[in-house]
């Protein structure tokens, strides 16, 4: 008898009344979410749950809410380090089989695994080739990505501060007197601004922005300091002062943009060493 047949069991001596059946439903699921989000639910496990349930009276409803429970605990388990394995992907898609989970529900989660697969295979070097727009590349020039945002520019802003103007007495057209007033002084304060829309372009080459306003270009051998945040990327390099502010639209993109700046930062690094 495994673990499951005998928490059933237990649970049916335990309750009788019809209301002592739905607190046993309960207290049964709670039980089987926290077995799965702790991975000791196996494939064999799992097919017994699907008969034995029915003994506690539970209605195809009820099922299929305990089944798309589990389906959202498996996927939790499995993106839980932000990345999402080929084996991972099986063991959710044998489970979404196993349980026929609609594909609506799956549809749910579709975008969050996809994000997590695309950084594992990116983190194994995998980079993706796309088509440039409007891009003319160099020679062996291969585009990696391209993610929309804007440049940002530090400005200095100045504002009264502290003074007051007084009250204002019309003695004549076009002369005012002016009574009661005190001098404030001017703050200067140091603002981010955007200055350019477009997009950011990573090429196994160089990385990019197009802008409306702006332009900022580098290859990769000039780069000398990368910050990824989460919404943004700062890009520094040889002889340029400021370094360049990107904001990204989409800042869900923003871990994806660092990997690839990380795999190709890799690569440069590892051609100086072995040359």
């Amino acid at each position: 008898m495994s673990w499951i047949s005998a928490l059933i069991g237990n649970l049916q001596r335990r309750y009788t009344t019809a209301k002592e059946q739905a607190q046993a439903r309960q207290e049964l699921e709670a039980t089987l979410v926290k077995a799965m989000a702790d991975g000791k639910l196996d494939e064999n496990e799992l097919a017994e749950l699907a008969s034995l349930y029915q003994e506690l009276g539970l209605d195809e409803a009820g099922w299929r809410r305990l089944q798309a429970r589990l389906y959202a605990v498996a996927v939790q388990q499995a993106v839980a380090d932000r990345r999402l394995t080929p084996e991972e992907e099986k063991a959710l898609e044998d489970l979404a089989a196993h349980f026929g989970i609609p594909a609506d529900t799956q549809a749910r989660y579709a975008g969050e695994l996809a994000r997590y697969r695309l950084l594992y295979s990116l983190e194994q070097g995998q980079l993706p080739e796309l088509e440039p727009r409007g891009l003319v590349l160099q020679r062996g020039e291969k585009v990696h990505w391209q993610e929309p945002g804007e440049m940002l520019e530090e400005r200095t802003r100045r504002r009264y501060e502290g003074g007051s103007r007084g009250v204002s007495i019309r003695i004549a057209r076009g002369v005012s007197y002016r009574i009661g007033g005190h001098r404030g002084r001017i703050i200067t304060e140091q603002e981010i601004v955007p200055v350019s829309r477009g997009e950011l372009v990573i090429t196994n080459k160089r990385i990019l922005f197009r802008g409306d306003q702006k332009n900022f270009t580098t290859p990769w051998q000039k780069v000398i300091d990368l910050n990824l945040y989460e919404d943004g990327l700062r890009i520094s390099k040889e002889g340029q002062r400021k370094p360049a502010l990107i904001r990204f639209y989409n800042k869900k993109n923003a871990e994806v943009v660092g990997v690839i700046c990380s795999v190709i930062l890799n690569r440069y690094e590892e051609q100086e060493i072995m040359s």
